[in-house]
């Protein structure tokens, strides 16, 4: 397995509340002060909670070991290279552990093998999306690019596709010169986008967090042999032909990334 850049964001989950639990420092303290006053007070409804305690334990593990699963998953995902798709990350990891060598093999495996139903599950989720015919045909047409081999051209023919779509919804006061398209995704889905793609799932705020930060990051002399170590193709390597993305993963990741897009996108709104 060819050694991919590993992202620098951290997927423990504790972690990454971390900035949350900082907003949330004044409050405890403040609360922890009327306890220490009142603690005479409060003691029943202290021995109450002392009792019910292995059932809030369990209630809280039920809910932090599915995340601590996903966290996992993310990170071993990113050492692999292989954005999600189905059901194919949680079928290889059960096999095969954290070993990432072989969830690597694993999901090279389940791509090519199951590529029938995983093109048809993509042609379906482009049906819902908020896209118009020319995105639609572009898609079709790198589907069938994939699936003969040609993948170098997948990123070149998806990204402007992506930018067109992404423009398109563009208020009229605000010029398309004047905006990049990371921040015309954060712009126009906002935190509707976590909900639409996690649907509440902590694994879909992790791939997010990886998505924003790799998708969209400017090239340059300091950081160009990163980027050509990493099998999640970038938007400003591929269309200024920094990087070439000729490999089956390239393609495939970059056909999961445009579904997910495709996918965050809102109605374009009717002119007035």
């Amino acid at each position: 397995m060819r050694k991919h850049r590993m992202p620098e964001h951290d997927t423990d989950p504790f972690r990454l509340f971390e900035p949350l639990f900082e907003e949330w420092k004044p409050h405890i303290e403040k609360l922890s002060e009327y306890l220490k006053e009142n603690e005479e007070e409060l003691a029943p409804s202290f021995k109450a909670l002392e009792a019910a305690m292995p059932d809030i334990a369990r209630a809280l593990g039920s809910y932090l070991a599915p995340m601590a699963k996903q966290a996992k998953l993310v990170g071993i995902l990113d050492e692999t290279g292989w954005l999600p798709f189905g059901h194919a990350p949680y079928h290889c990891m059960e096999r095969h552990g954290d070993d990432a060598e072989r969830v690597d093999a694993c999901m090279s495996s389940y791509y090519r093998e199951r590529w029938s139903e995983i093109r048809t599950s993509l042609e379906e989720n482009l049906k819902a999306c908020h896209v118009d015919d020319e995105a639609r045909a572009a898609f079709g047409e790198a589907l069938s690019a994939h699936e003969t081999g040609l993948y170098r051209c997948v990123c070149r023919l998806l990204f402007p596709e992506i930018e067109r779509m992404l423009r398109s919804r563009l208020p009229d006061h605000i010029s398309p010169d004047r905006i990049g398209s990371k921040q015309l995704i954060e712009m126009l889905t906002g935190t509707d986008l976590s909900e639409k793609i996690s649907e509440g799932r902590f694994f879909g705020f992790l791939f997010l967090d990886r998505l924003y930060r790799r998708l969209y990051e400017r090239v340059d002399r300091n950081n160009i042999a990163d980027v050509r170590k990493d099998f999640l193709p970038n938007r400003h390597a591929a269309v200024h032909g920094l990087v070439a993305y000729p490999e089956h993963k390239h393609s495939m990741n970059m056909l999961v990334m445009t579904d997910y897009i495709f996918q965050m996108l809102p109605p374009v709104e009717p002119a007035r």
